[in-house]
């Protein structure tokens, strides 16, 4: 089996909050406008996890770890053959234990098992598109093991979150000049930012781009769409107004 990884430039995308607040009556809160601001950054993945589970069962527990354990060497020389360091795999999860099984209506014992879960992450794979589907190639034809998932992301978001908050402010910014034309008036300053909290852990949303799936589609590989990573920042901003 062959896969093929499609790719897409980064693309900026810019929307607004329906929640506006203007403050004209008062005396505390006279000559302020609040308003509020999204800006999303989309970026292609960069960055790709893969989740792999090893299991064995068999009669002794030695048994069972030793095939487990030659299964996760399998990749480790696999990667190793593909430049991709010890550092880049992570074991999340260890095991052993009794499986049991059910055989007419009632549970019997099947021998001693043995499971491993790890991540192996790969970098730079806008660069080398051809690394991914070589090592997935190898990655599924090793015995004991399941490719559980795999999870694009974008590695270094710090730049795309400075594109998003410039454009979150820009945003508000319209509105709050808008606003204030409306009413006669002109922005003489900002009062107070407030960024949306918890934004940045739930940044990446991956999006299929089925327009890459067809074009790709007769390619010799079968086709897993990366989709695309939004970044997201939402700010609510009040203008001073005179």
């Amino acid at each position: 089996m062959r896969f093929k990884f499609v790719f897409k430039s980064i693309l900026i995308v810019t929307t607004m909050s329906v929640v506006i607040a203007c403050n004209s009556g008062g005396k505390n809160n006279e000559g302020i406008i609040s308003v509020s601001g999204i800006g999303t950054v989309v970026a292609p993945p960069d960055t790709v996890q893969i989740y792999l589970y090893f299991k064995n069962v068999s009669k002794t527990a030695e048994e069972a770890k030793k095939a487990v354990g030659e299964s996760v060497q399998k990749v480790s020389d696999i990667l190793k053959t593909e430049n991709i360091t010890n550092n880049n795999i992570q074991t999340l999860s260890l095991s052993y234990g009794i499986e049991n099984e059910y055989r007419d209506g009632r549970v019997v014992y099947a021998g001693q098992r043995a499971e491993q879960n790890i991540v192996v992450m790969i970098d730079d794979i806008i660069n080398n598109p051809e690394k991914l589907p070589v090592i997935m190639d190898k990655l599924v034809g090793i015995s004991n093991t399941s490719v559980n998932n795999i999870q694009f992301s974008v590695k270094d978001k710090t730049e795309f979150f400075k594109q998003s908050r410039e454009l979150a402010f820009q945003k508000a910014f319209e509105k709050a000049e808008q606003y204030a034309g409306l009413s006669g008036k002109k922005i003489a300053g900002v009062q107070n930012i407030n960024e949306s909290n918890g934004r940045d852990a739930r940044i990446v949303q991956a999006k299929k781009n089925m327009a890459s799936v067809s074009a790709e589609y007769d390619s010799g590989y079968s086709n897993i769409p990366t989709g695309e990573q939004e970044i997201t920042t939402e700010i609510r901003v009040e203008y001073k107004i005179k």
